[in-house]
């Protein structure tokens, strides 16, 4: 939503002493000097900002003279002073109060000037600001006072109101505290980074506050009466003229939502079982607490929401947040209109300077044959329709940045898509603007969150984002592309994609891989995912290295297995790929299995715009070949510029690689080799995969089953951590090979089943069976504790 410091008039149409809710009334006659803050922020007390900055600048954050003081001015008996020997120092008062987005407020006070100076004459700010327990949230409104020159003593009134749209507007939560802050205007002389702190001096004006009220409204906001803040039907058996307010008078289409605004607590329910064809833009916000609601409601099917000829999408958001799309169907099909090439089913579209668009949820949604102009129509589709979309656009240089923040996508199925499932570009100061063009106002979005999806027959992606950070994306299933990946980021820093089913993804040139890390991006993570039958390969690395500043840094790509993947007989097929100035990637236990296709290399290296990559480490990884012989590309540069190739093992028809400098060979020992299920390619006892790893730091602590993994002694090769795994039975005995090697026996002959090494009438099966120690006559288990004995 629009958080821009909105500049208040200073009016006095709102008279506090009318209205019934007074929260605050201050004085200062009881108030001593406020002290600096650090940690947790004290209600009821008034107190300056603690960040140790500001003390870097000059302040010792003690009140001494020049600094933040109560002071008596000649006509205000007793007030605050705001003049600091440093700038931007906060003073605040967060009230015990906490917000009514139904509510109006008036802030208002009065002040007199305390100090003079030859310039600079910029007065101070009021601010009513938005306070989460643990601290500042964001500046709802603010006043800037800015009086001119006048003369020592001289005093006025100021009045900063604040209506219940605005608050719907900035997003403000109603569980957090209204909290009251001044700042004194700033003065760029004080930032002279040549001066000593004891040089600094006050060279402001310096002004006093006092007899300052915060009074709330007594009731609902005026201004709310035309926007819906409760539930409205809709019915293919309805009216638009009806009033929508009940499931009696619901209205027909979805055009009945044009034009109309809707507000927290807001529900748009269509009815179940039925079809409503149309499109719209939904005006108004929600919040965390009271979102806004585009749901079903009564028995049977979910509702199918279906497309028009003549809009691009069915939903349009635009300066919106605090929305939730739940338990609907969606179907934009239309290959005639050349002139709207996309189909969209949801389309975000923030305006420049959106601020935080906070809390969407999109949930249980249903999307099907989502397409525009096709090839028979329209020769240049690109194949580039929606089913939920979001582009901030560029606006670096706006005054408030754009971004989203919290997104939840969860649920959802996806089938038939021309197309890309989900997409998410926020292009607005993201990781590439810091890295390549030197920007410091890092605003990406944040709290993306992509799980237990499912898609199908998506022509390019389930899913790709940019310029998001810490973006989770987990327990998803992908099934079949045309021509791409199942997921990609581009821009991003932190992504972590893990526990993904990702099969049948095709793409005869480029990309179509499991593990697809595209460039300008850092601190990628890609685990514990699942490949099947897949054209490109397991794992992907890029950086286009003919864009200057281009980066692909600390990607890390572990314990995922791919069966059937890097069948593309072209340099960047592979098993695992890596081109271009990649930087410091980690590739460690992860297993490539061949078995019904082709598999031209196990490891590819390439130059994309000209550079090799650097620093990076292959370890630990698991190659089975068990058809057509594999190979390498460009090897010579896998131990060259800090690359390492170490403790891979080479299985079936696959020779070890050159660059490794210790390559391990021998059998895998899989527990169905003919399968192709991860759990068939657990490693039995015998393995040659057991205890010859290399040990990695900061491994993840755990395999692709959820096993542990150690931080010391050399683990399992591949994806696979045969010595913490509690279940596995190597020789089908029936008990398990822990069990067996923590008392001596022999996982990998089932001849010991039927021993009795301590004499006690019971067979080690039995042993196992019930908890016993089959080399101590008296420990019987589950007997032992039942008082009976063997026979």
């Amino acid at each position: 939503m629009n958080h821009r410091i909105l500049a208040g008039a200073c009016t006095l149409l709102c008279v506090p002493s009318l209205w019934a809710g007074h929260l605050m009334t201050e004085d200062f006659s009881a108030v001593s000097n406020p002290s600096n803050i650090v940690g947790l922020l004290p209600l009821g007390e008034w107190h300056m900002g603690g960040a140790t900055e500001w003390q870097a600048e000059g302040w010792s954050g003690e009140p001494a003279g020049g600094s933040v003081v109560i002071v008596n001015g000649s006509n205000l008996v007793s007030a605050l002073q705001l003049g600091w020997r440093a700038d931007n120092v906060e003073v605040r008062h967060v009230l015990p109060a906490t917000w009514n987005i139904r509510r109006d407020y008036v802030f208002s006070g009065v002040w007199e000037k305390v100090g003079d100076s030859a310039g600079n004459h910029l007065g101070f700010h009021a601010y009513l600001s938005e306070f989460a327990p643990t601290g500042f949230v964001q500046h709802v409104k603010h006043l800037h006072v800015n009086p001119g020159n006048p003369a020592v003593g001289a005093t006025s009134a100021f009045s900063l109101s604040v209506s219940a749209l605005e608050l719907i507007d900035a997003h403000v939560s109603a569980s957090n505290h209204i909290g009251v802050v001044f700042v004194r205007s700033e003065d760029a002389d004080l930032e002279n980074e040549n001066k000593l702190p004891n040089a600094y001096a006050v060279k402001n004006d310096m002004f006093a506050v006092d007899n300052l009220v915060l009074a709330e409204s007594d009731a609902t906001s005026p201004g709310l009466a035309g926007v819906i803040m409760q539930p409205v039907y809709l019915s293919s058996s309805g009216n638009n003229a009806h009033s929508g307010l009940s499931p009696s008078s619901p209205w027909k289409t979805v055009a009945a939502l044009e034009g109309r605004v809707f507000g927290p607590g807001a529900h748009i329910l269509f009815k179940r079982g039925e079809t409503f064809p149309g499109a719209c833009t939904l005006a108004g916000s929600g919040t965390a607490h009271e979102p806004i609601v585009v749901a079903a409601y009564g028995t049977g099917e979910k509702p199918l929401l279906n497309g028009v000829w003549n809009q691009k999408e069915i939903f349009l958001l635009a300066d919106n947040e605090g929305i939730e799309f739940r338990d609907l169907k969606f179907t934009n099909f239309n290959t005639n209109n050349t002139a709207i090439k996309q189909r969209y089913g949801i389309n975000l579209v923030p305006p420049e300077g959106a601020g935080d668009l906070r809390h969407l949820r999109f949930i249980g949604l249903d999307f099907f044959a989502i397409q525009g102009a096709n090839g028979s129509v329209d020769p240049d589709n690109d194949h580039e329709s929606r089913c939920i979309v979001g582009n901030t656009a560029t606006n670096d240089d706006a005054a408030v940045p754009s971004r989203w923040n919290d997104i939840l996508v969860e649920g959802c199925t996806f089938a038939d898509i021309d197309g890309r499932a989900v997409q998410f570009i926020d292009t607005c100061l993201d990781i590439t603007d810091v890295k390549i063009r030197g920007y410091t106002n890092y605003f990406p979005t944040v709290g993306l969150v992509f799980q237990h999806n499912y898609g199908t027959n998506c022509y390019r992606n389930l899913l790709q984002i940019r310029g998001t950070k810490d973006a989770l994306i987990q327990y998803n299933t992908m099934d079949t592309t045309v021509h791409g990946s199942a997921f990609w980021p581009f821009g991003t820093d932190g992504t972590l994609v893990q526990f993904n089913i990702f099969k049948h993804l095709r793409n005869s040139s480029a990309d179509g891989y499991v593990c697809h890390f595209d460039y300008n991006c850092i601190g990628t993570v890609m685990q514990y995912n699942y490949g099947y039958d897949v054209e490109g390969g397991l794992i992907e690395l890029l950086v286009n290295s003919e864009n200057a500043g281009a980066f692909q840094e600390g990607a890390i790509a572990r314990y995922n297995i791919g069966v059937d993947v890097g069948w593309r007989n072209t340099p960047n097929g592979a098993g695992i790929f890596i081109t271009g100035s990649v930087d410091g990637a980690q590739v460690y236990n992860n297993t490539v299995i061949t078995l019904n296709r082709p598999v031209y290399k196990a490891i590819s290296y390439n130059n994309w715009g000209g550079a090799w990559p650097i620093n990076c480490k292959i370890r630990n990884n698991l190659f089975h070949a068990a058809g057509s012989a594999s190979g390498y590309n460009q090897a010579n540069k896998m131990s060259v510029s800090g690359n390492t190739v170490e403790r891979n093992l080479y299985s079936g028809n696959i020779a070890p690689c050159s660059a490794d400098i210790f390559p391990i060979t021998g059998d895998p020992k899989f527990v169905n080799p003919a399968g192709v299920d991860a759990p068939d390619f657990k490693v039995k006892f015998g393995s040659s995969a057991i205890s010859n790893g290399f040990v990695v730091s900061g491994n993840g602590g755990r395999d692709f089953f959820g096993y542990p993994v150690a931080p010391a002694g050399r683990p399992t090769i591949g994806f696979h951590e045969y010595l913490s795994d509690p279940v596995i039975d190597s020789d089908g005995d029936a008990m398990f090979d822990l069990w067996e090697s923590s008392y001596g026996l022999n996982p990998g002959s089932a001849a010991d089943a039927t021993g009795d090494p301590d004499g006690d009438l019971l067979k080690n099966l039995a042993e196992f069976a019930l908890g016993g120690n089959p080399a101590n006559g008296a420990d019987l288990g589950h007997l032992s504790a039942s008082g009976l004995v063997a026979v």
